[in-house]
Parts: structure tokens; C-alpha cells; sequence
């Protein structure tokens, strides 16, 4: 069995770290280079806005947008080029998300007239004719109206001495605990990771990677992906076919501290790593309503905690364990395991199946001398509604393992069994065409069901032979109960023509003595003698 210890410890460093917050991990934000956007004299002009109902003003270009509040006397407060008459109100501005946010904002005039009192946001100063307001900090920039403070000029920015406004942006990239490829996700390339057109995107309100047809080859700290306390569950939805992999990759998908569920209408092939296709460590992995294939790995797939396997096919082939994790249970799944050590093993907890399940592990067929194992649960299994296909007259029993008492399966003569399958059963009959039971066998659920009996007949009648012809529907896999009827082809029997009586034909016999025949003289007599009666009775 495998040494768990040093995996343990891994585990314990990570959530120390992350308690004593000494880890770099978790999602974090990065300041990109500034930008500037500038407002020229034409633009400014076009922020006016009647308020006699106190209406709001909203002005956008280039992802800027200034928007104004405001109250009066009645009179008109923003309007054209000036302030006139506010009693309060204010002036917002912001930028949109996608370009980043406002870090300074400089407004500057062509005369020096009276703005807003100084604050720890805005300052004022006047040089050569230009009087410049300057604001930076957090937040959106505002400016906010307090008139009755200027008795002597009632408004505090005259717009028709504006000459210009200055945005300074600066772009900020958040950075998510999650690799894909070799590249960190960040809040800039979440919607196309690889620059391969959006085959591998992030959604960080969901935490959901989707894959779409994307091949997964380049790794971070040699893990093609790696997601690390990203603070919630990662969903890894599959879109198409998808492929993890290469020869010098150390696993294939690696959650640390972190719940993974795997899902999708598609499917993803894990193949050709040095250590481990798909790990969780700490926390557990769900496979969901969709197909995954592990392939050619040294384990397959390993955590320690929980592993949850739901309406999905999953197979794991080559390498020396195929599903490894502190507790398994598998619901209306089909799963196929073959390695060389160890097939499906539990390593502190149960081994759960049920539902429409079949569950196949095969260790039969490896080189390895060491013993093997086809199933092996530290606290026993819960089989809910199947059984034990394979071995036949097969159970389920205690053993020392690893100097450690521990449930696995064993064949008729308790020997622990190296192949081993669980399943759902259900009845498949044949029929001949005249509800004769041809064949009758508890079959499990996925397989295909083979009739093994006689070619089915039927006994001709007086007009068709029958010849078999096959089954009323096709065979596939089982899904439930099912009965397939013989059906044939008839054939119509030939019967005999009979032979006709043959009859000699009448012929008129030829005038004269030559070539007559006895039958012609014959003939003649009767005659003379059929005349002969006729006149005598006549005379009479």
C-alpha cells in the first residue's frame, strides 16, 4: 500500500500556512502602467443639465462618465456652460471596470475662479493664468456643492472657464490562485487563459474553469492545472473533447485545499504524467454527469478526504492504483479500473456503491510480484441495491493489510481477489416466437447482453418453412429488464405438379387400300354393322 505519511504532511503545511497567512496564495490585486484619457474644452461643453425637477446629468466618452446631482432655487443649476443658483448637489466621476479606475483627475481653467475648499482629495493651485484642480485618491472623484458657504459667488466650478480635464487610469489586474498551462488567471485573460480563442476560460463569480476542446501540455510547478485555497469550490466544466498531459508533467490536475468538481456534456482524457493524473489534497473531488478517462499515470486518481463519483463513466488504466481516497462512493456510475497494484482502495474510510452502478477492477493482468488488490476498504463497503458480479460466489471479508485489519474482496475460497466487479443486475430473457423462455440470466447493468443457447427454429406448416432470422430489436447495453423474441424469415414450400394420364389422339383415317390399318378395317365393320341394325328396325 502507499505511504500516505509524506502527503499528510503536505497537507498540514498548507493549512498551517494558510492560518498564518505566510502563504502567497488566494486572489490578489496588481497594479498594470497608467493611462490617459483627456477631456478638451468641446467636451466639457456638452455636461449641462436643467434640474428644475431635480434631474440628473450623465455624460459618458472614452469609458469615462460624469454624472450630477443637484438642487436649487427654482432657477436652472447646471446649464450650458455654468453653475448658477445650487442650494447642494454634486458631481460624480467614474470609469468603466473594463478600462480601470480613476487615480487622479486634473481640471484646469483658463482664469482663476473659485472652485472647492481644499481636502485630503482635491487640491488647488494657480500658475500663468491656469487654475488647476487636482484630485487623487480611492473611490470615484466628487465634487460637492456648498454654496451658502460663497455668499459672494453661489456656484464653485464655473464650466465655461474649463479648458480641459486630464483622467489618469490605472488598470488593475486581479490575480487568481489558479494555473492553467503554465499561465496564472488573472481578471485580464480570464475569458481566453491560453490566447488559443477561449478554449480554457475562468468565471470568477462561479469559480468555474470551462474547457472547450482545449489540450492542456504546459504546467506550472508541474501541474497542468493547479489551483491552490482559491476560497471555494472549483468547478471544471467540459465542453467537447479535452486532454491534459505530457511526459514531463507531475500531475494532471492538482486542487490543494481546494473542492473540485468535474462536469459537462464533454469529456476529459488525463494520460502520461509522472505521478498523479487528478489529486486533491485536503478536500475532495466530484465527478458529475460527465466522462473521464485517467490514463498511463503512476496513480490515477488520489485524494484524502472524499471522492464522489455521480451519473459519469470513469476508467483509469495502467499505472499501480487506479482510485485512491480516504472514503469513495460511486452512484448510478460506470467505472473500470485496471493497474498493476492496487484497483480501487478506501484508505480510511468506506467503499460506497449504488444505484445503477458497475464497477470493474482488474489487477490481474500486471507483472507485478508484490500481493494485489482489486478492492480494499479500511471500514468495509455499503453495496446498496447491487452485488458482487465478480468473483462468483464472491464476499466481502476482513484481512490484514499492512499490518492493519481491512475489508477487500474474496472469491468462494477466500483468497483475496485480484479482479473483481460490482454491479446492478437485471433480467434478460429470449424468447422464441411462441413465448418459449429460450435463455434466461441475471445480467449487469452496461454490458451487453450475448444469447449463448441453440440457434432458435420453428417448424414449418403446410405452406413456409422458417429459417432463423434474429431478434425483434437490437441488443444493447443493459439499462434495465428487457426481453428480445426470436423472429424468422419463411419460406413457401413447393409442391408438386402432377403427371397427366396420357390419352391416344383420334385421327381420321385415309381413303383407299394403301397404308390401311387394322384399327381402319375394325372401324369400318362396326359401321357396317351399326347400319345394318338401324334398317332392320326401320323395316320393322
Amino acid at each position: 500500500m502507499k505511504n500516505r505519511t509524506g502527503k499528510t504532511i503536505v497537507t498540514l503545511l498548507a493549512v498551517l500556512a494558510l492560518l498564518t497567512g505566510i502563504m502567497p496564495f488566494g486572489s490578489r490585486k496588481v497594479e498594470a502602467a497608467t493611462t490617459q484619457i483627456v477631456w478638451e474644452k468641446d467636451d466639457v461643453k456638452n455636461v449641462y443639465v436643467d434640474t428644475r425637477k431635480s434631474d440628473h446629468l450623465s455624460y459618458s466618452k472614452d469609458g469615462i462618465t460624469i454624472a450630477a446631482e443637484a438642487e436649487s432655487n427654482g432657477q436652472r443649476c447646471l446649464f450650458h456652460d455654468r453653475l448658477i443658483d445650487i442650494t447642494s448637489g454634486k458631481i460624480v466621476f467614474s470609469c468603466d471596470s473594463s478600462k480601470g479606475r480613476i487615480s487622479q483627475l486634473e481640471i484646469i481653467c483658463g482664469e482663476a475662479k473659485n472652485f472647492a475648499r481644499d481636502d485630503e482629495s482635491w487640491s488647488s493651485s494657480y500658475s500663468e493664468g491656469e487654475t488647476h484642480l487636482v484630485w487623487k485618491g480611492q473611490g470615484n472623484p466628487e465634487i460637492v456643492f456648498h454654496p451658502s458657504e460663497y455668499d459672494e459667488d453661489p456656484y464653485m466650478l464655473n464650466i465655461q472657464y474649463v479648458e480641459k480635464m486630464i483622467f489618469t487610469l490605472v488598470s488593475e489586474d486581479t490575480e487568481y490562485p489558479l494555473w492553467v498551462g503554465g499561465v496564472r488567471v488573472t481578471s485580464k485573460n480570464k475569458d481566453d487563459i491560453l490566447d488559443d480563442g477561449g478554449k480554457a476560460k475562468y468565471d470568477p463569480e462561479t469559480k468555474t474553469l470551462t474547457l472547450n476542446n482545449a489540450n492542456i501540455t504546459n504546467t506550472y510547478k508541474r501541474n497542468c492545472i493547479y489551483a491552490n485555497s482559491l476560497g471555494g469550490t472549483l468547478t471544471i466544466s467540459l465542453i467537447g473533447s479535452n486532454r491534459i498531459g505530457n511526459k514531463d508533467a507531475l500531475n494532471g490536475i492538482d486542487a490543494m485545499l481546494t473542492p473540485t468538481v468535474i462536469t459537462g456534456d464533454g469529456n476529459l482524457t488525463v494520460s502520461d504524467v509522472t505521478n498523479l493524473g487528478i489529486m486533491d489534497e485536503g478536500s475532495s473531488i466530484t465527478i458529475k454527469d460527465t466522462e473521464v478517462t485517467v490514463e498511463n499515470c503512476h496513480f490515477g486518481i488520489d485524494g484524502t478526504y472524499q471522492f464522489e463519483i455521480d451519473n459519469s463513466k470513469v476508467t483509469v488504466t495502467g499505472g499501480t492504483e487506479g482510485i485512491s481516497n480516504d472514503k469513495i462512493s460511486i452512484t448510478d456510475s460506470k467505472i473500470d479500473v485496471t493497474t498493476s497494484y492496487v484497483g480501487i482502495f478506501a484508505v480510511d474510510n468506506k467503499i460506497s456503491i449504488s444505484g445503477n452502478s458497475y464497477v470493474s477492477a482488474d489487477t490481474t493482468d500486471s507483472g507485478a510480484k508484490a500481493e494485489k488488490y482489486a478492492m480494499v476498504a479500511t471500514k468495509g463497503f455499503e453495496l446498496d441495491g447491487v452485488e458482487i458480479i465478480e468473483p462468483e460466489g464472491g464476499d466481502i471479508k476482513p484481512k490484514t493489510i499492512s499490518d492493519r485489519e481491512r475489508y477487500v474482496v474474496v472469491d468462494k475460497d477466500n483468497n483475496i481477489a485480484q479482479k473483481a466487479v460490482i454491479a446492478k443486475t437485471y433480467l434478460i430473457t429470449f424468447k422464441n416466437d411462441d413465448g418459449t423462455v429460450l435463455q434466461e440470466k441475471k445480467t449487469p447493468i452496461y454490458e451487453t447482453p450475448k444469447y449463448e443457447g441453440d440457434t432458435p427454429t420453428k417448424p414449418s406448416d403446410d405452406e413456409y418453412e422458417y429459417t432463423f432470422k434474429g431478434w425483434d430489436k437490437e441488443i444493447t447495453e443493459v439499462k434495465g429488464d428487457a426481453t428480445y423474441t426470436a423472429v424468422y424469415d419463411r419460406t413457401p414450400i413447393e409442391k408438386p405438379t402432377p403427371t397427366p394420364t396420357p390419352v391416344t389422339p383420334f385421327s381420321i383415317p385415309k381413303t383407299g387400300i394403301e397404308g390401311s390399318s387394322p384399327s381402319y378395317h375394325l372401324i369400318s365393320l362396326l359401321g357396317v354393322c351399326m347400319l345394318t341394325i338401324f334398317l332392320a328396325k326401320k323395316h320393322n
